[in-house]
C-alpha cells in the first residue's frame, strides 16, 4: 500500500524526502553494507577530496634529547585527490501521476498515482544502487573505476602475475585508488603456487602475506572473500582435507554445506553477487572467479564520504523576492536524497529527481590485496 500522504506533499522536498529514502528497491548490497553503510562518513561540499595517506614507513621517529628543540617529523604521509561520485537520475511524471496530483482526483486515482510513483523510485534507485555496488566491487577488487564516454561503467585489465594495471581501452574517465602493482597478482611473488593446486600449502602463504604487510606498516589480513565457484578448491586442498578427515566434527560441517570455521586464522567468505554489464550485456561477477580479496579487520584504513548538495526547502517554488529570501530557503543535503519539480512552460512537465553523493578512499592504500590465486 503506498504512502497516499507523499501525493500531498510531493513538492515538499522536506516531506518527501523521507518516502524516498525508506523505499527499499531490494538490491543485494553486500559491498555497500560491509564497506560503506556503517562507516563514520565525512561530509564534503567538494567534488574531490584531499586524503592523506598514512606513511607505511617503519622506521622509528628520534628521540628529543634534553636541552634541543623540539624534533621535526617528516609528513608521514600523502596527498591523493579522491572522487565524490555523484549519481543523478530522474524520471518524468505520467499523466495518470499527474491526474492524481489534481485536487478533485478520486480515492482510485490517488492510489494509482502513489503506486506508480513507489515503482517509479523502486527504479530508479535499483539502477543507483546496482552501480554503487559495482563500482565499490571495483574499489576492492581492480583498485580503479572506469566509465566510457556514454558513463557506462567498464572493467579494467589486470596482469594476472605482476598486478599491473591499465585502463579499458575505452575509457574517458577513470578514477585510481593508488593501490600499487603488487598488491595484485601473485601479491609480490608471495602466491608462487595457484590455491586450486592441492598440494599448495596455503596457511604458509597467508603467513607470509602476513609478513609482508606487517613489515610495510600495515595490519594483518583477517578476512578472506572469494567466488563462490572456488569454493571446492580450498575443500579439495589436501593439507585441509586431511584435517577434516581427522576432526568428525569438521567433516559433518562440511557435509551439511558449511565452512570450516577461521580456516588457517581467517575468516572466509564466498560470493556469487553479479551485474550486467552495461555495455555488451556479459554477467560479470562483482569478485571474480579465480581472485582473493584480502583484507584487515574494520579500520581507519577506509575512509567513507557524503557529498552535501544545495537544495531549495521548496522544490516546487522558483521564484524569490530576494536574494537573501533564496538563501534563506537554502539547504545542504548529504548522500541520498529524492525530490520532486517542475520543469518547463507551457504545458509544464513535473520530474522525481534521484540524487546520491558519495565516496570512499583508501587511507592506507598498501592495506587491500586482491590476488590471482586460482587457476579457474
Amino acid at each position: 500500500m503506498p504512502d497516499l500522504s507523499v501525493i500531498k506533499n510531493l513538492f515538499d522536498f522536506q516531506e518527501f524526502g523521507p518516502t524516498y529514502n525508506k523505499l527499499d528497491p531490494s538490491v543485494n548490497r553486500w559491498w555497500y553494507n560491509k564497506f560503506y553503510a556503517n562507516k563514520t562518513k565525512r561530509q564534503t561540499m567538494l567534488r574531490t577530496v584531499r586524503v592523506l595517506s598514512v606513511s607505511s614507513d617503519q622506521t622509528p621517529g628520534k628521540l628529543n634529547l634534553a636541552g634541543q628543540p623540539n624534533v621535526v617529523q617528516p609528513p608521514g604521509y600523502s596527498d591523493t585527490d579522491h572522487t565524490i561520485v555523484r549519481q543523478a537520475d530522474r524520471t518524468e511524471l505520467t499523466a495518470e501521476i499527474i491526474v492524481g496530483l489534481m485536487k478533485n482526483a478520486s480515492k482510485w486515482e490517488r492510489m494509482t498515482a502513489g503506486q506508480l510513483i513507489d515503482d517509479k523510485i523502486r527504479a530508479m534507485k535499483r539502477s543507483q544502487y546496482i552501480l554503487m555496488e559495482a563500482m565499490i566491487a571495483h574499489m576492492f577488487v581492480y583498485h580503479r573505476i572506469n566509465f566510457n564516454n556514454k558513463s557506462q561503467l567498464l572493467l579494467p585489465m589486470v596482469d594476472a602475475n605482476t598486478g599491473a594495471i591499465s585502463n579499458h581501452a575505452n575509457t574517458v574517465v577513470a578514477i585510481d585508488f593508488g593501490v600499487p602493482n603488487t598488491n595484485r597478482g601473485d601479491i609480490n611473488d608471495l602466491v608462487a603456487a595457484q590455491w586450486s593446486t592441492a598440494s599448495t600449502d596455503i596457511a604458509k602463504q597467508l603467513a607470509a602475506i602476513d609478513k609482508y604487510q606487517m613489515d610495510r606498516g600495515c595490519p594483518p589480513i583477517a578476512e578472506i572473500h572469494c567466488n563462490i565457484n572456488d569454493r571446492h578448491h580450498i575443500l579439495n586442498n589436501t593439507l585441509v582435507k586431511a584435517w577434516a578427515q581427522a576432526d568428525p566434527a569438521t567433516s559433518r560441517e562440511i557435509l551439511t554445506g558449511n565452512f570450516i570455521s577461521n580456516l588457517f586464522g581467517k575468516r572466509w567468505e564466498f560470493h556469487g553477487e553479479s551485474y550486467t554489464a552495461p555495455v555488451g550485456g556479459a554477467t560479470v561477477d562483482m569478485l571474480p572467479q579465480t581472485y582473493a580479496l584480502m583484507i584487515p579487520a574494520d579500520g581507519d584504513w577506509l575512509r567513507a564520504y557524503e557529498g552535501l548538495e544545495p537544495m531549495d526547502k521548496d522544490s516546487g517554488k522558483n521564484r524569490f523576492q530576494s536574494t537573501s529570501e533564496a538563501m534563506s530557503d537554502l539547504m545542504f543535503v548529504p548522500g541520498e536524497f529524492g525530490y520532486v519539480a517542475k520543469e518547463g512552460g507551457q504545458p509544464p512537465s513535473y520530474w522525481m529527481n534521484g540524487i546520491n553523493n558519495w565516496g570512499e578512499a583508501f587511507a592506507d592504500p598498501n592495506v587491500p590485496l586482491c590476488g590471482k590465486v586460482f587457476t579457474g
